[in-house]
Parts: C-alpha cells; sequence; structure tokens
C-alpha cells in the first residue's frame, strides 16, 4: 500500500514539475498584443489607467508644447492622441497626410480615458516609442484617360462658350 502511494506521489510530482516547466517556456513566448482604438473607444474603463501597446500610422501635424509633444496615431479605424517627449517625437520622419504615408510606430505606454493632466480628454501618455516601419511620399500617378477626357471637356466648354456669346451678339 505505501509504495503504491509513494508511486502516486511521484507521478504527481512529475506532473507539477512538468506543467511549471511549460508555463515557463509559455511565458517566455508570449507577447503583449496591441489594443485596437476601437476597443480602447469601446471598452474605456478596461484600459484606464493601465499600461498597453498601441500601434498605427503618425496623421497630421506634430502639436509641439513645452513639456512634449501630441501625436495623433491611427490604427486604420479612428485616431487617438499620444503625449509623449520632444525626444519621442524626434525620430519621426514622416506624417501622414495626401501626399504622404506617415511612419508607423509603436506606442508603450499609460491609457487615460479621462487624462487629468489634459483637460479630461481621451490619451494615451508614451513611455516608449518604436519605429515599426517607416514613411515615405506617395507619388501621384495621373491616368493618361482622365487626362484625355479632362481636354475633351474643356474644349466642348470652349466651344459652347464661344457659341453662347455669339447668339448673345
Amino acid at each position: 500500500m505505501r509504495k503504491v502511494v509513494s508511486c502516486q506521489l511521484s507521478v504527481v510530482r512529475a506532473l507539477l514539475l512538468f506543467l511549471l516547466i511549460t508555463n515557463c517556456l509559455l511565458f517566455s513566448v508570449c507577447y503583449a498584443q496591441p489594443v485596437s482604438s476601437t476597443e480602447l473607444i469601446e471598452n474605456p474603463q478596461a484600459y484606464d489607467g493601465k499600461e498597453i501597446i498601441y500601434e498605427g500610422e503618425v496623421i497630421g501635424e506634430l502639436m509641439q508644447r513645452r513639456q512634449g509633444v501630441w501625436v495623433n496615431i491611427s490604427d486604420g479605424d479612428n485616431a487617438i492622441g499620444v503625449w509623449m517627449r520632444l525626444q519621442q517625437a524626434g525620430m519621426i520622419n514622416y506624417k501622414g497626410s495626401y501626399k504622404t504615408k506617415g511612419d508607423i510606430l509603436r506606442i508603450e505606454g499609460m491609457f487615460h480615458l479621462a487624462c487629468p493632466d489634459h483637460g479630461g480628454d481621451l490619451d494615451i501618455h508614451a513611455n516608449s516609442v518604436q519605429e515599426i516601419a517607416s514613411g515615405w511620399k506617395i507619388q501621384e500617378k495621373i491616368i493618361p484617360a482622365k487626362r484625355t477626357l479632362l481636354i475633351i471637356l474643356i474644349v466642348i466648354l470652349c466651344l459652347i462658350l464661344i457659341l453662347r456669346i455669339s447668339i448673345n451678339r
């Protein structure tokens, strides 16, 4: 009887050791996933005052203040204001607009539903900023068919204008 109990204890110990090792290995390869802007906007209480990761494109102008810089980051669905230090904003080369694709950044920082430092606005205070991909200038492509159509319409408009002026005289 004692041999059976001792054998069962050995199996339980081995199983616990296996689970402990497996758990440690799984935690070492798990990384935090970015939170989407939709999730932050629809479920802000769940993230208020917590460290989060947010990824997206820098859009619009950087709004520099004395203590830092406001940067709008869009993940494709919505944009969220991110407050960062001047040194962190210095790494931004491209800001998204009609003529450029903005840098893609990974922001790790504190999410605020109603930031006490910035008038109660929803924002993220960046602790670390990492560039995932660099932006670029967008090359405009003129479609030949549209250019030809434009020329034809301008000629027709000029002919109508000339015809109207000659009729009114």
